[in-house]
C-alpha cells in the first residue's frame, strides 16, 4: 500500500509533467513463445525532457535527461523499473521526435516507493 505522502507526490508530479506537453515511449525486447524477440511497448508517457545543448556535451554523457512518473508504466502493465538498453522514443511539445536508448536510471523514493524516475539517454 502506498501511503499517503508518497501517493501526494506522484500525483503532484503527473500534474505537472502533464503540463509540458513532451510525451515518450519505451520499448523493451522480450522473448516470445516463438523464440524470437519483440518489443514491448509502453507509449504516450508524460515527462519532462532536457536536451543537453551541443555545448554542453562531454564525451561518454548522455543526451538527454527525461524525468517520469511510474503511474503510467503501473497502469501499463510495464515490468518496473526501466533499466539500461531500454529504447526511448522522445516526442517534444515542439514536435521534435528523437530516438535513444537508456543509458540509466535513478529512482527517487518518498516513504519506501518510488516516486519518480530519472533516465539518461544516448539520443
Amino acid at each position: 500500500m502506498i501511503r499517503r505522502e508518497a501517493a501526494s507526490t506522484i500525483r503532484a508530479l503527473d500534474a505537472e509533467l502533464a503540463k509540458t506537453g513532451d510525451f515518450i515511449k519505451l520499448a523493451r525486447l522480450r522473448d516470445a513463445s516463438n523464440g524470437q524477440a519483440e518489443p514491448f511497448y509502453c507509449e504516450k508517457i508524460p515527462a519532462r525532457v532536457k536536451l543537453v545543448q551541443p555545448q554542453e556535451i562531454v564525451l561518454n554523457l548522455p543526451d538527454s535527461v527525461v524525468i517520469i512518473s511510474p503511474s503510467r508504466l503501473a497502469a501499463r502493465q510495464w515490468p518496473a523499473p526501466p533499466r539500461k538498453d531500454d529504447r526511448v522514443f522522445i516526442t517534444k511539445a515542439d514536435g521534435q521526435e528523437l530516438t535513444g536508448t537508456v543509458e540509466s536510471v535513478v529512482e527517487h523514493r518518498v516513504q519506501g516507493t518510488c516516486v519518480r524516475y530519472e533516465l539518461t539517454a544516448k539520443t
